[in-house]
């Protein structure tokens, strides 16, 4: 007697990855384990990692999808999206006090401003002239901030450009 096997394959496999729960808003505070950041054995795996933390997806992830209710809104390596959608360094301040916006947009070298929260971030082709811009706004006595920071623009930042606005976890 013959018997019929079925078999059914994936190639290459495919093992799922459940984002992590952390009790915290922020994932610095919590580093992944020590076996996610290890590359799997064969090569040939593809892991399907979902995360609400961008950061992670950053750091972890050789393509990443962005998701926005339910559909893929961009693919691609974590570098090309970010590379894709920004070319300005982004200057992130909390104002003390309402910020004066049309002033801001119109700083040396601004290229966009997402303001959430009362928080502006700014988008600079010309960090040393945007910042020299500020400095002017504050002793004119148009603009008091704290807590400023410059850094390159990020995933989050792709997800806020493409989305409007911030994941939540």
């Amino acid at each position: 007697m013959r018997r019929a096997t079925r078999l059914t394959a994936v190639w290459p496999p495919v093992a799922a990855q459940p984002a992590p729960f952390r009790p915290s808003s922020s994932p610095s505070q919590f580093p992944l384990p020590i076996s996610w950041s290890v590359t799997p054995l064969d090569s040939w795996t593809t892991v399907l990692f979902t995360t609400h933390y961008m950061e992670e997806a950053e750091q972890l992830c050789d393509r990443v999808a962005v998701m926005d209710h339910g559909r893929i809104i961009a693919l691609d390596t974590p570098e090309a999206l970010i590379n894709r959608h920004f070319q300005e360094t982004a200057i992130e301040f909390v104002p003390l006090g309402e910020p004066p916006h049309e002033r801001l947009t119109a700083l040396p070298g601004v290229t966009q401003m997402i303001l959430e929260d009362g928080h502006p971030t700014l988008y600079s082709t010309d960090v040393p002239r945007t910042m020299a811009g500020l400095f002017e706004l504050v002793t004119e006595g148009r603009l008091a901030f704290k807590d400023m920071t410059v850094r390159r623009a990020t995933l989050e930042d792709v997800f806020l450009k493409l989305t409007g606005r911030r994941i939540r976890a």
